[in-house]
């Protein structure tokens, strides 16, 4: 009779630590999710759609905060499919408002004394991106097709992403396409979908 009730409360403890663990978890998660911040857009193929003066036609990435307040991305960090030399560190102070935009300039190994600048650039054969916490842990790991001269990579209504032939460089997305080629028919005047 000991034995089953020392086996009882083992299991007990068991199911309860497991349970804990598990609330942790999706307390952490709901935590994560209510940062709101994502990958928004990025243009790997600057032919024009945005011009910094600084440096000319760069290549972006743009982020998006869903969230209703405002949040510090100082300590944050994003690189390319290159790796962690390449990262670029959020500086503190970079602030992404609520329901706003913030958008990085990609220089690819351009001295920079701005705040927005990387020094990576984006492969217009594709890559991957990554968006990190201050933690270290991921927040978003977008994974960018190959794009052609002024083509986005956009986040659209539904939460997916599709190609936009009319990139918008800290605005709402638009223009939704497809296919690449679908976009740059419609960048060249051949209408899209």
């Amino acid at each position: 009779m000991k034995k089953g009730l020392k086996y009882g409360l083992f299991a007990l403890l068991i199911i309860a630590a497991v349970s804990a663990s598990l609330l942790c978890g999706c307390s952490n998660l709901r935590e994560r999710e209510e940062t709101g911040v994502y990958i928004n857009e990025a243009v790997s193929s600057n032919g024009g759609c945005y011009r910094d003066d600084a440096f000319g036609t760069p290549d972006w990435i743009e982020l998006y905060n869903a969230s209703p307040q405002e949040v510090d991305l100082g300590g944050w960090s994003l690189t390319d499919g290159s790796g962690a030399q390449n990262k670029f560190t959020f500086p503190e102070g970079s602030v992404i408002p609520a329901s706003g935009y913030f958008c990085i300039i990609c220089t690819d190994g351009a001295a920079s004394g701005s705040e927005n600048a990387a020094s990576f650039g984006l492969s217009k054969y594709g890559e991957t991106v990554t968006l990190f916490r201050e933690d270290g842990s991921v927040a978003q790991r977008l994974v960018l097709p190959a794009l052609e001269r002024d083509i986005s990579y956009a986040r659209n209504g539904e939460g997916g992403y599709a190609y936009s032939f009319a990139p918008t460089f800290r605005e709402k997305n638009g223009s939704f396409c497809e296919t690449l080629a679908e976009a740059a028919a419609a960048r060249d005047g051949g209408g899209g979908l």
